[in-house]
């Protein structure tokens, strides 16, 4: 066949006229050539056979001739399944194109082949035929379930002809749509027949089981009413539980598994209605899991050769983690804990031996530990009877806490106890360690009587246990980690009850992180050094420097980063990154001691952290520790990574955008914490650094480059600052240029531009306001307006009059027509300004408009403003003023409530007074406070906790209250007859009345002068 399709010259050269026109004279060997032409390693061949299909795909009767074709046993296998792919697709995609009598045709093919011998073919069917079933909602397919269903029952059904009935109803109820599980439910009669048909196999019984519970499970899903659930359960009830309850007490494996999952599904789906066919499964199902214990331990727990394999059906592991899983979904529902509670403690003993860990684990994990820890951390293993028992014991401490923690002290204290006293089973140590890892279940718990100083005789004991078990080299490596493990879990337990043996546990650490140890020991003990250094190193500092100096901790560091087992390069770096923090945090002498070591392990980490930005911001955090902690270490970060530094500001595109994001940000850093001048090696980035600005259109680095500049432009002295003035002027002009960048690179433009104002404001040409006008013009981010206006507001406070009289001496285009700098200032001013919620620019902005009110600048009065201008400002600080009262009303009332609810429960006047025109802030007040806060949040917050850091003062800001200063502003224009106050309309003038009074009332209350 295939000689004769390569010498076809038609196909070779990519025409589809050769399937074409031989479709009507000899359609099957067409086909068989079409459909080999579609697997052949030709490419044109393969094109020509997707073209001539595409055109047959449309014909009448194709589809029919199709699966004949791929029913038809005299064809190979390969081509009968790409037949059914083709058919599944196409049922699938066109089923509405056929004609009545070709779906008819097909359905009837695809029935009758439904006990196909090739397992392979026979999926392919099952899966075409459900499809067919779905595109009609069943229908036309229901004798066929029938006649299914009655083959299952027939007990002279030879095994495997029953099995395949099975797969086919499971595809069905997968892929067919809810109809099939509806009409499962018509046959429920048929199925219970079956399940309790003591001369059909065990596993056609407990498989109709597992039908009928998902079909069920499947129609309480699609209720629509609480009366349909209810007709549902009941039916359940009556005729099933006899049969849920003889599966439990069956003795096979998975035929107790079925009866667990199907108690799982009825649950889930009908509730707390299911509770007496729960109560029947689970004596016999604990009594079940009670027997096997001994077989479990024997064959899987301790055995070298792999332990019991789970069939495809599952097995003792799956009847675990779905024992659990049911128990966890049981304490989950209030009306069904009753059958749990109190016996806790009998749950976690029956459940004890199947957690301990097994020989394949220690194998599997000693391969391959990034599995060992995604089992530790929980973090997307896979289901294990110790997770699973984990999650379930989870779920009891949070519906009982009372009794769950105290039956896990006493179950874990049981199985230490049995652990330590069999020393001569080489087994027995694993007791312990479940002993150990239920303690850890439980560690919230215990470090909540640690915070309240309250031992407990049972933790003490185990803590003991452990603490022991970690300093003992000779024990199993598994063993010794579980004790670091917990401990490491219960650190403010043993910070407040065990504070004399914290050093030692410390220690135990170190020696446990040492290369000579397991890999997986290495890795636990790494996280308990991080915990217990931060405990010792208040306590014993020079102890503690001591001991990473002589105990080689930095050695096992590098060792551990330089690990290269498969999967956890990642991890490890992790776990160094943290464990170098943890040092310089809190044992700052020891990294200075060795800080060639420590920077080259440093350097190493940003080095492989190239394509990691998360790791990347890890190392950074490290070398801002590092930074603050002595000026020598400073100068060492220096010299090393300024090189680095340059060399990616300098050549931005051959790294990747992070590391140049990463560069910026280590060298804003070093340019905080050095003195001044700086060093000549630090300065030599800056230049890379601007020229970064004016060339890279990448808004986030422009941002981090803004935010690193700000501190070249305020700390740098003048004759460094001299050498980069015109690129600095030229990255203010880049700023400005809304044509050139989007207003998310010059996002944090306004304090640079305050800066380089204060520091070279003769340096800047009279064009500079209004290319700074034309920005704030064309920005739509509403965090641009508002930096781009406190500008112009500072430039303000420091000479109102030059300013107006600068703004109004230009015209710019504004909306179609020409107006002044000044009347386009004042426009975006005044709708602006009393939208702005950060305190620090809204009382910068407020406070300007006071000066230039102040001023009387004659070119105010020239504004053309549909409302004198002189009067919409004094409206603004009216409403600023309005803001200020209901903001602190607002608070005060909700005093010591959550942020949200300051914003947002603004219901009643709570202080019992009678103005109705008195309101609660608005939706959008809410929303711009919340906004404020944060950006509050964001001033007053130090990126790394150095409580050191020199601090920026703000002397438009220093001892300034708005509320205060805006009312000695109007009871001072009053005073004064102040003709722009006497000019305000009536309404303005009564917002005011109202307005004062409470400000001072509040002022008052405030314990501030009025």
């Amino acid at each position: 066949m295939k000689d004769s399709l390569a010498r076809s010259p038609d196909l070779s050269l990519g025409s589809d006229a050769a399937f074409c026109s031989s479709m009507s004279s000899d359609c099957g060997t067409t086909l068989l050539s079409l459909l080999e032409g579609l697997t052949s390693p030709n490419a044109d061949i393969r094109r020509s056979a997707e073209g001539a299909l595409a055109k047959q795909e449309a014909l009448p009767g194709f589809q029919t001739t199709l699966c004949r074709l791929a029913v038809d046993p005299s064809q190979s296998i390969p081509m009968r399944q790409l037949a059914l792919t083709i058919v599944k697709r196409n049922v699938k995609n066109r089923w509405g194109d056929l004609a009545a009598d070709e779906q008819n045709g097909i359905r009837e093919i695809l029935a009758k082949d439904i006990f196909e011998p090739n397992s392979t073919v026979r999926k392919l069917v099952h899966a075409c035929a459900a499809q067919c079933a779905a595109q009609t909602a069943l229908q036309g397919w229901e004798h066929v379930l029938d006649s299914v269903v009655q083959t299952m029952q027939n007990p002279a059904a030879q095994r495997d002809r029953r099995a395949v009935c099975f797969d086919l109803l499971q595809v069905f109820q997968d892929e067919a749509g809810p109809e099939v599980a509806g009409h499962l439910l018509n046959l429920e009669g048929s199925l219970r027949s079956l399940a309790v048909d003591t001369n059909v196999d065990l596993v056609a019984r407990w498989k109709a089981l597992d039908l009928f519970s998902s079909s069920a499970a499947i129609v309480a899903e699609q209720a629509v009413s609480k009366a349909q659930r209810s007709e549902l359960a009941a039916g359940v009830l009556k005729g099933w539980l006899p049969v849920v309850e003889q599966m439990a007490r069956s003795g096979d494996v998975l035929t107790v598994l079925a009866a667990v999952r199907a108690v799982s599904r009825l649950l889930q789906r009908l509730g707390s209605s299911m509770k007496p066919i729960l109560d029947a499964d689970m004596d016999p199902v604990c009594e079940f899991i009670r027997n096997a214990q001994a077989q479990y331990v024997n064959l899987v727990v301790n055995s070298e050769e792999g332990g019991i394999d789970e069939e495809e059906d599952g097995g003792p592991t799956t009847l675990l983690v779905q024992f659990c899983e049911l128990l966890s979904s049981v304490v989950s529902k209030s009306k069904l804990r009753s059958i749990v509670k109190g016996k806790t403690a009998v749950v976690l003993e029956l459940l004890a031996s199947y957690c301990q860990i097994t020989e394949s684990q220690m194998a599997e994990w000693s391969d391959d530990p990034a599995t060992f820890l995604a089992n530790e951390d929980d973090d997307f293993a896979a289901l294990t009877v110790r997770l699973s028992a984990e999650g379930m014991a989870a779920e009891m401490l949070e519906a009982f806490s009372s009794e769950a923690f105290k039956a896990i002290i006493e179950v874990a204290t049981a199985l230490v106890r049995d652990g330590t006293a069999a020393s001569a089973n080489p087994y027995a140590w694993k007791k312990t360690e479940v002993g150990l890892l239920m303690t850890g279940w439980a560690c919230e718990a215990i470090n909540h009587h640690g915070e309240k100083r309250k031992p407990i005789a049972q933790v003490d004991n185990l803590v003991k246990v452990a603490a022991g078990i970690v300093g003992q080299e000779d024990s199993p490596p598994f063993l010794r980690l579980r004790g670091l493990a917990l401990l490491a879990k219960i650190s403010d337990y043993m910070k407040s009850c065990f504070t004399a043996d914290c050093y030692s546990v410390l220690q135990h650490s170190l020696q446990a992180m040492q290369p000579k140890n397991h890999i997986c020991l290495r890795l636990i003990a790494t996280r308990a050094f991080c915990q217990y250094l931060r405990i010792c190193a208040a306590q014993r500092p020079d102890e503690c420097n001591q001991l990473l100096l002589s105990g080689g901790g930095f050695q096992s560091i590098g060792s551990l980063m330089s690990w290269s087992g498969e999967g956890l390069a990642d991890e490890s770096m992790h776990l160094c990154i943290e464990a170098l923090t943890s040092i310089t945090r809190y044992s700052p002498e020891s990294i200075v001691a060795v800080s060639d070591d420590f920077l080259a392990l440093t350097m190493s980490l940003w080095d492989r952290a190239a394509m990691d930005p998360l790791v990347h911001l890890q190392v950074l955090d490290l070398l801002s520790c590092a930074c603050a902690v002595d000026p020598s270490l400073l100068g060492k970060v220096s010299s090393t990574v300024t090189p680095k530094i340059r060399q990616c500001l300098s050549n931005p595109d051959e790294y990747e955008s992070h590391t140049v994001g990463s560069s910026i940000e280590l060298l804003s850093i070093l340019l905080k914490r050095s003195t001044v001048p700086y060093p000549e090696d630090m300065w030599s980035c800056v230049k890379p650094l601007l020229s970064l600005c004016l060339h890279t259109t990448d808004a986030p680095l422009i941002q981090n480059a803004c935010d690193t500049l700000l501190y070249v432009v305020r700390r740098a002295p003048m004759e460094q600052l001299e050498q980069s003035k015109a690129m600095i002027l030229s990255t203010l002009e880049r700023l400005l240029n809304a044509d050139e960048l989007d207003d998310s690179a010059a996002m944090f433009a306004g304090p640079l531009i305050t800066a380089v104002v204060e520091r070279m404001g003769s340096a800047l040409g009279p064009q500079f306001m209004q290319a700074m006008l034309q920005r704030l013009l064309a920005a739509r981010a509403q965090h641009l307006v508002q930096s781009l206006l406190v500008v112009f507001a500072r430039l303000v406070h420091a000479n109102p009059v030059e300013v107006v009289d600068a703004m109004a001496s230009f015209t710019i285009p504004l909306e179609g027509k020409a107006a002044t700098g000044l009347e386009a200032l004042m426009a975006m001013w005044c709708v602006t300004a009393s939208k702005v919620a950060a305190r620090d620019s809204r009382t910068i902005l407020l406070t300007a408009l006071i000066k230039l009110i102040d001023s009387r600048a004659p070119a105010l009065l020239n504004v053309r403003t549909r409302t004198p201008l002189p009067v919409r400002l004094i409206e603004v600080l009216t409403s600023g003023l309005e803001y200020e009262v209901k903001r602190d009303r607002q608070r005060s009332h909700v005093r010591g409530a959550t942020l949200l609810n300051d914003l947002i429960d603004t219901s009643g006047d709570i202080d019992g007074s009678d103005d109705d025109d008195e309101e609660e802030l608005s939706e959008e007040d809410a929303y711009n406070e919340i906004l404020g806060q944060l950006e509050e949040y964001a001033e007053d917050s130090d990126s790394d906790g150095d409580s050191e850091e020199e601090e920026v003062h703000d002397p438009l800001l220093d001892g300034v209250v708005l509320k205060m200063t805006i009312l000695d502003a109007f009871r001072r224009w009053e005073a004064q007859n102040h003709p722009w106050l006497a000019e305000c309309p009536a309404e303005v003038k009564e917002r005011l009345g109202n307005a004062i009074p409470k400000a001072m009332q509040q002022l008052k209350e405030a314990d501030q002068p009025a």
